[in-house]
């Protein structure tokens, strides 16, 4: 069959918007295994996500137990942005009860009008209430089910210091739906597709960031081995390294002795360890994550994302040749 310079730019366009898609790409995931327990993040960007600037502009929060910026609740450390340049978002993070948080983006789902739950989004902030509230997996499911969604674009996945994990997101129905880890050993993870209906995704299904994850965290529960550098295998075969995405940074997070480590850009040989205790105890604050690592570990990250930068604007001056290529062929065509 004669392919038509039609065909030629149908397939361009198709190209570019699977790789603007591509930057909503992180993973989550969360082991267990006798009574050890961890939480992984990996948290990826793109060109057109906040990170898509640059990983020095992500942020971590330390909220103490009293605080002024989101009154008395558990202590937590979060991990995040400024949207916009002011207004602070919360992506992912841990509290001293052992609960941890992150999502995942989805292609976004309608939900059914709820008039009838005290909370709404766009009044509270589900996101601070979450670690402040919240102690368990339980304490999270029940806070999601007190909001009226309207809709959702994410995948919320919680764990918790007793090895409790589950994933809340939009289901089919307009109501929302609750996985939960099947068993005290072992596993759960996500990705970017919608876990009732897989073939609402971003990226590419099956995804090859959520089958390496399985992959790994399979065989370290079949082996009894859920370690910190198993976990980060995992982040290391998940990480960002495509034209159109790449991975600010990731964490691990061990509950039960409550401890958070944040790997910036890639940098896993000189990783931020936080101490809960010994971090909240020092009141209330935030800081850039480049401001927390050495100067070596900062040039190697920001190193990491320029090679991003020069691979997407390889891609993008290629796709726009194409784009103009196939355009004057079409006139052509059509004159």
């Amino acid at each position: 069959m004669r392919k038509t310079p039609r065909f030629h730019l149908l397939i361009v366009l198709t190209v570019l918007l699977t790789a603007w898609w591509t930057a909503n790409a992180c993973t989550n995931f969360a082991a267990s295994y006798d009574g050890m327990v961890l939480f992984g993040n990996s948290e990826d960007g793109g060109i057109s996500h906040p990170l898509g600037e640059g990983p020095d502009t992500a942020v971590v929060w330390f909220y103490p137990p009293v605080s002024e910026t989101l009154g008395t609740g558990y202590g937590c450390i979060v991990l995040g942005w400024f949207w916009q340049g002011t207004r602070i978002s919360f992506q992912g993070g841990t509290n001293d009860q052992g609960l941890s948080f992150d999502s995942t983006g989805i292609p976004e789902v309608a939900l059914n009008p709820h008039p009838e739950r005290p909370f709404r989004p766009e009044r509270e902030y589900f996101w601070g209430k979450l670690l402040r509230q919240c102690a368990t997996v339980d304490d999270a499911i029940a806070l999601a089910f007190q909001y009226d969604w309207e809709h959702m674009w994410f995948q919320l996945f919680v764990s918790d210091a007793t090895g409790a994990a589950a994933i809340i997101g939009p289901g089919l129905d307009g109501e929302l739906f609750v996985e939960r880890k099947e068993t005290e050993d072992g596993y759960l993870a996500q990705t970017n597709f919608n876990r009732l209906y897989p073939e609402s995704h971003y990226n590419r299904y099956p995804c090859p960031r959520y089958e390496a994850a399985v992959q790994i965290l399979d065989l370290a529960v079949d082996r009894g081995e859920v370690t910190l550098e198993v976990f980060t295998d995992v982040l290391k075969a998940v990480q960002g390294t495509g034209p159109f995405a790449y991975t600010p940074y990731s964490n691990i997070v061990d509950p039960v002795n409550r401890v958070m480590t944040v790997v910036y850009a890639g940098q896993y040989e000189d990783p931020i360890v936080l101490h809960l205790d010994t971090e909240l105890a020092n009141g209330e604050r935030w800081a850039y994550l480049s401001d927390l690592v050495s100067e070596d570990t900062r040039i190697a990250g920001q190193a990491v994302y320029t090679r991003f930068r020069t691979r997407q604007r390889l891609v993008l001056t290629t796709a726009i040749a194409g784009l103009l290529a196939a355009g004057v062929l079409l006139l052509s065509w059509i004159f």
